[in-house]
């Protein structure tokens, strides 16, 4: 009798957690076919609990052009979240004592110029070392160069410039740490990159839809483009890689060839495969995971919290170990993560260590308002039990008005605008994205009068700001309206007297220069 109710007890209560799961897992469903179909996700997301998944799917397109779907099996780039690994190959040599964590990085390229500066140092982004704004000088010589890994030493003793802060004095994120991390690993290990990863993580992972894209020879199948707007008066996707000016080149194209700090190729179920890994002690020990996921102290003692954006706050108060995001939170216990973006990309790897909760996400299109987090505590939420808080996504009413613009003009936009700036629930304004649509309409569409009705407006909405007045000037003066260009710089230096831009720009109005 005693042995048929504990038979019975275990019986329900394995029906009860099923029933549980089930609920979960159609309560997420719901949760990212609403938030889709708003057109305010398009991409894949995988939650899972104690290594089971409790949830994945796709949704939208992994290829706009070509109509193709995200899957499950859709591939894409991890972006910073490759540092984590980068992290885990640093710690594996530590754990083998071919390095120490305390070592100097000279130790081991005596060339380069900086050597004060630690592999702690350029774990933690404390390094003081300058991130992508490296390479401007390179780019500027020659438009087409690609910079590589094996070139970041040489610049930086080419750099003729200070760190911004002494080495542990300060937290900075800064990809150029892991660029060189990865230069370590491959002398250290004396096999290249790509190598060591598929050797040490990859395969022990069982990581068998990963690898590194940098020199890959792997045929691309299954694999994500990433998406965003040329312009602010666009209402189309365009593929990133099809732009090629501008921030986005420089970033995607003359900056996107390095590895260490970006650029693995994976899969939400592989991504699993590495978080359970990591559970289970095949990649790293305890005590290496444990450093890890412990905040960096500063020089000072302090811990530098908060380093990575307000948003974020919705997972815990935040800060950095060693490669990883650490969160702690009353109701979701301790936490670690990296999150990843690129232009047309946004990615996420969040692991809850106190509930042993998994989430991965990816988005494939670039959105202004992207309520990223919002969604990772959505997920949580629903998993633990709880009725997710409502995701605000309010959409931007400057794309809204430049898009009415050229397809409707001026009237149109102006009645459209004047309708929807109350309309606080869904949409919002900002400054910065009306003055980058001006610019825009004045620089990419030629339209003269269009940038200016949207500067004009700026000022408006702005009036405290003295940069839209500037813009505004600088849009009258293309228009031909002198004077008025002049009263507005005028006021626009009156309010900032370190304007120098405004300053010049005033100065060649006056004086009759081009």
């Amino acid at each position: 009798m005693k042995k048929l109710i504990i038979i019975t007890i275990i019986y329900f209560s394995a029906l009860v957690n099923s029933q549980a799961q089930s609920t979960a897992t159609q309560k997420l469903d719901s949760l990212f076919t609403q938030i889709a179909k708003n057109g305010d996700f398009n991409g894949g997301i995988l939650v899972a609990e104690k290594g089971k998944i409790m949830f994945q799917k796709g949704f939208g397109y992994a290829d706009f052009a070509n109509k193709k779907t995200n899957t499950i099996d859709s591939r894409f780039n991890l972006a910073s979240i490759s540092k984590t690994f980068t992290s885990v190959a640093i710690l594996q040599l530590k754990e083998k004592k071919k390095i120490k964590l305390e070592d100097t990085f000279a130790k081991y390229f005596p060339e380069f110029p900086f050597p004060t500066i630690t592999i702690k140092h350029l774990l933690s982004h404390t390094s003081g070392l300058p991130d992508l704004e490296l390479y401007e000088s390179v780019v500027n010589a020659k438009a087409d160069s690609i910079i590589r890994n094996q070139a970041i030493i040489p610049i930086l003793k080419n750099w003729n410039q200070k760190l911004y802060f002494e080495p542990g004095d300060k937290w900075k994120y800064c990809n150029t740490n892991y660029a060189l991390l990865a230069l370590l690993v491959e002398k250290v290990s004396k096999m290249p990159f790509a190598n060591y990863l598929k050797k040490n993580i990859l395969e022990p992972a069982n990581m068998t839809d990963t690898y590194l894209r940098i020199g890959a020879i792997e045929t691309p199948t299954n694999q994500v483009v990433n998406h965003r707007m040329i312009t602010w008066y666009d209402d189309t996707y365009k593929s990133v890689d099809s732009i090629r000016f501008g921030a986005i080149k420089y970033c995607t194209y003359n900056c996107g060839g390095t590895y260490g700090d970006s650029n693995i190729m994976t899969t939400t179920a592989d991504m699993l495969n590495y978080d359970q890994a990591l559970y289970s002690g095949k990649l790293l020990s305890e005590s290496s995971l444990d450093e890890a996921f412990t905040p960096t102290r500063l020089n000072n003692g302090t811990i530098y919290y908060d380093p990575l954006g307000d948003e974020m706050s919705l997972l815990g108060k935040s800060s950095y170990g060693l490669g990883w995001e650490i969160y702690e939170d009353a109701e979701l216990g301790k936490a670690v993560s990296h999150g990843g973006h690129l232009f047309g990309l946004a990615t996420n790897f969040y692991r809850n260590l106190s509930k042993n909760q998994t989430v991965i996400i990816y988005q494939n299109v670039e959105l202004e308002n992207l309520a990223f987090y919002g969604k990772i505590k959505a997920s949580l939420e629903i998993l633990n039990g709880k009725t997710p808080q409502r995701i605000f996504y309010k959409k931007s009413l400057a794309r809204k008005y430049g898009s009415t613009l050229m397809h409707h003009g001026i009237d149109r936009a102006v009645t459209i605008f004047n309708e929807l700036k109350t309309d606080i629930t869904h949409y919002y304004v900002s400054e910065k994205e009306m003055n980058w649509l001006g610019y825009d309409l004045l620089f990419k569409a030629n339209k003269k009068h269009y940038s200016l009705e949207t500067f004009k407006i700026n000022t408006l909405l702005f009036p405290n700001s003295f940069n839209v007045y500037d813009s505004y000037a600088e849009a009258l003066n293309a228009n031909g309206k002198r004077e008025e260009a002049i009263i507005m710089y005028q006021k626009s230096i009156a309010m900032n007297p370190d304007n120098k831009g405004g300053k010049e720009m005033l100065n060649r109005i006056l004086t009759n220069k081009p």
